[in-house]
């Protein structure tokens, strides 16, 4: 499409309109909504603008531009109190400027007296329209008129909503442990290194020790190495058992860091556990630890009766990143129909590769776990694959068909809203879940049950899940 000489220059004077008519909205557009990106006000309630996607800049309604685009919904829309629709839209006359939407498939007239032959409009929206489940939006504009109709930038879509908890209150012991990696600075990962860092992870004095009294032996999964967990009371034939993923970025943890914690749940569920020592990152980029995972399943699931174990109750189960391989591994289970597990239980899972919910912006740094450290984790792990279910779940086109699930979240945590999203999506898809959200704690506060005092509670709410789904 080329402009002709006299339709640039109606163009170049769209552009000083709006300049002009947006500075006027910049207290609105930037002050405001800026501040409260970054402060969770005490009544709960946040204004955020949405990424706007499949469309180019300018937005265009003319008959031969790009005439729809879609917004990405970053919390869950039971959450959402508010939606507003902000667009500016520019006819080549002067006086009443009119122009028309499909809204998620609702009628929307954006209609005023202009400004500089210029209309801006911050339109509500009706919550509604926001169905249980739903991950975008879709704008399309409806206008059959083929003059220089324009929307300009934008358009922009803000939603308000409240959060079910909104304070940034630790409990002690959360506090003195993020209170102790605000002290110690941002760690450069790539001038620390990954063995470096991996000792030092390893030697974190947080993980417990867990019971005694567990059978721990190694294990072969095939060519996958592994540990397997067996109390008295899980010792003999047909025992429910958890297939364990641990965490750590896929990149810092092994089979020793979660060793602890996966006593603690052997001891307190009653049942066999399974621990995997899947190929780490950035050694092993994406999808060698999701492709372990799956083929540690499969060989479980086969050879059970030599394992002394239920196939039946074969639950998947991972913390953090291993968070994300149980839910990937629960997806592809789905998808081949080779095994359907009991149930997956995800702690504080990675499950979005955007990076791009608000408890990323509201626990950027500070507590614990920072948005820096999982862009650098994400980078280790991804490489450079293209986005797709397995490797982030909450992007999956459909999540029907899945087996029980529990989310376990942590409040303080930038893992926080993907973990809670993912448990509304899986409800409104016909599925069993259930969420759990522990106040006042950091992410990794299962797995620090040594520091935390809450990671032993959500240890026992695990274990009775896990004895009621699968008795």
């Amino acid at each position: 499409f080329q402009s002709s000489p006299a339709v640039q220059a109606q163009e170049q004077r769209l552009l000083e309109a709006q300049n002009r008519y947006w500075k006027s909205e910049q207290l609105y557009m930037q002050t405001d909504l800026t501040e409260q990106l970054s402060i969770v006000h005490p009544n709960g309630i946040v204004v955020q603008p949405l990424a706007m996607r499949n469309a180019s800049t300018p937005f265009w309604s003319r008959a031969d531009r790009v005439k729809s685009c879609e917004f990405d919904l970053t919390v869950p829309p039971s959450q959402i109190e508010r939606a507003e629709l902000s667009v500016c839209v520019w006819d080549g006359g002067a006086g009443e400027i009119e122009d028309y939407f499909q809204f998620n498939g609702h009628a929307l007239s954006v209609a005023g007296q202009g400004n500089h032959d210029v209309l801006y409009s911050r339109n509500p929206l009706d919550p509604s329209w926001l169905n249980p489940g739903m991950n975008s939006v879709r704008l399309h504009s409806s206008t059959e008129h083929h003059g220089i109709e324009v929307l300009y930038p934008g358009p922009e879509l803000c939603i308000r909503y409240r959060s079910t908890t909104s304070t940034h209150d630790l409990n002690r012991q959360s506090a003195a442990f993020a209170a102790a990696g605000a002290e110690a600075g941002q760690t450069d990962w790539d001038a620390v290194g990954v063995e470096n860092a991996r000792q030092g992870f390893a030697a974190l004095p947080v993980f417990g020790t867990g019971p005694k009294n567990i059978d721990v032996q190694p294990l072969q999964l095939g060519e996958i190495p592994a540990r397997i967990y067996r109390s008295d009371a899980s010792a003999t034939g047909d025992a429910r058992c958890i297939l364990y993923f641990h965490g750590g970025g896929w990149v810092l943890g092994d089979l020793e860091t979660h060793d602890a914690l996966c006593r603690n749940l052997c001891q307190s569920a009653q049942a066999t556990v399974i621990s995997v020592a899947y190929r780490r990152a950035p050694e092993h980029s994406y999808p060698a630890a999701f492709d372990d995972c799956y083929q540690a399943t499969l060989w479980v699931a086969r050879h059970a009766s030599s394992l002394a174990i239920d196939s039946h109750r074969l639950l998947l189960a991972g913390d953090s990143a291993g968070g994300n391989l149980a839910a990937a591994v629960a997806l592809i289970c789905r998808d081949e129909g080779l095994l359907a597990p009991a149930g997956q239980i995800l702690i504080y899972p990675v499950l979005d590769a955007t990076c791009s919910s608000p408890s990323y912006q509201e626990y950027a740094q500070g507590f614990g776990l920072t948005r820096q450290d999982m862009h650098w984790f994400w980078r280790q792990y991804r490489g450079q694959q293209n986005l797709d279910a397995y490797l982030s779940p909450l992007h999956a086109a459909s999540l029907a068909g899945l087996p029980p699930t529990l989310i376990i979240t942590a409040e303080c945590d930038v893992l926080r809203d993907e973990g809670e999203s993912y448990a509304e999506r899986l409800k409104a898809a016909g599925n069993e879940a259930t969420l759990s959200r522990y106040p006042g704690v950091i992410h990794g506060f299962v797995h620090f049950s040594g520091a935390i005092d809450e990671g032993k509670s959500a240890v026992e709410e695990i274990a009775k899940w896990i004895q009621a789904t699968a008795p």
